[in-house]
């Protein structure tokens, strides 16, 4: 119980010195690590990356169906065929096919009327399975990539990136606060400057580690 409570209470420091850190970086231009350009170079094209790719699956999504409500619904529909039924629905030209050969057979085909309604049946049903495989071909095989892709490989970019970040404060603010543990001249405060010489160490050499790691994480 000790040991969790100092957890907390240390990671609570942590947050706060970061957020005073990030603060005083953006209202006071305090000193900050600069990440190495090469690194930097490739975050840029991280972020440009995420953002195409998630603009080009949502335009995607909208060019497949433009009402956003409808796409709610069909994946909600799509999940319970999935779990009671291996029956797929059928398209608006399906099913505008189906309704013209249903008619064309009560008006019959010796009639001007039926034979139109049966020709026609016949070519919105291919024009609906056409467009159901233009659908289902693009889901699965663009769709469903740019998702694992901006779901996992970006995530987790993302994800070591925040790490980086706050690591980088950690640093920032350890140096930060041995300056102004330098600049007091009471014997307290020399005491405490051994303690923040190690933590700036340790800073370094976590954050210098960690810059490694994630660069060789991107070109990989």
């Amino acid at each position: 119980m000790d040991f969790n409570f100092k957890k907390l209470v240390n990671d609570a420091g942590g947050l706060f010195n970061r957020a005073r850190q990030l603060t005083e970086e953006k209202l006071l231009n305090a000193e900050r690590t600069e990440i190495d350009p090469q690194l930097e170079q490739l975050l840029q094209r991280v972020d440009a990356t995420e953002f195409h790719m998630t603009k080009l699956y949502s335009a995607l999504e909208t060019y497949l169906q433009p009402n956003p409500a409808v796409r709610v619904g069909n994946a909600i529909n799509e999940m319970l065929e999935r779990r009671n039924s291996t029956e797929q629905r059928v398209n608006n030209l399906e099913y505008l096919g189906s309704a013209m050969l249903g008619a064309g057979q009560a008006f019959g085909s010796d009639t001007n009327f039926g034979n139109s309604l049966l020709k026609m049946s016949t070519a919105e049903m291919k024009l609906g399975a056409a467009e159901r495989e233009m659908m289902q071909t693009t889901s699965t095989q663009t769709l469903a990539p740019i998702k694992r892709f901006l779901e996992g490989d970006v995530r987790n970019i993302l994800k070591e990136r925040r790490v980086l970040q706050n690591k980088r404060l950690d640093l920032d603010s350890a140096k930060a606060r041995l300056k102004r543990a330098r600049s007091l001249e009471s014997q307290a405060s020399g005491a405490d400057s051994g303690l923040i010489i190690e933590q700036v160490g340790i800073g370094v050499c976590l954050f210098i580690c960690l810059c490694f790691v994630y660069f060789v994480s991107l070109f990989g």
